[in-house]
């Protein structure tokens, strides 16, 4: 059982990354509603420890270096990005997650599965632009 869309987004891309295909036999009925919004950073990181994944939360760093090096050991990570802070990708955004996986060390770019954004979904961005854009009084990602 699944819940929420966040923890489909991780688990597609995860399983896109090792090449798998999967099936969503059963979910479990949540729908985002004006009162109740995505699933919490807290309960994200529970699931997917029940799930086997070994998965870590983060704030952002106070250096692009730190970032890249946390982006670079993980197999995924998804983060939250708001335009609020950096609009170079991201227009008119409050607070949006997704999923970037996949690190290019010679382009210094990532994954981005963003199903949000049917043109910028499934390319390779800067990661520079992901780290510009963190949104910085909450957690910000979580890895795995």
């Amino acid at each position: 059982m699944l819940y929420g869309k966040y923890i489909q987004y991780i688990f597609r891309s995860y399983l896109f990354a090792v090449g798998h295909v999967f099936v969503c036999k059963r979910v479990s009925g949540y729908t985002p509603t004006k009162k109740i919004g995505a699933i919490g950073w807290g309960d994200m990181k529970t699931v997917m420890r029940k799930c086997g994944f070994d998965a870590e939360l983060y704030t952002k760093p106070q250096d692009y270096e730190t970032f890249r090096d946390q982006v670079r050991s993980a197999k995924s990570v998804v983060v939250l990005v708001s335009s609020h802070y950096d609009n170079t990708y991201w227009k008119k955004t409050g607070g949006h997650y997704v999923n970037i996986s996949l690190y290019k060390e010679d382009t210094d770019e990532v994954f981005l599965a963003d199903p949000a954004d049917p043109d910028g979904n499934r390319n390779y961005i800067p990661l520079r632009y992901v780290y510009d854009a963190l949104k910085q009084s909450v957690n910000i990602s979580i890895c795995w």
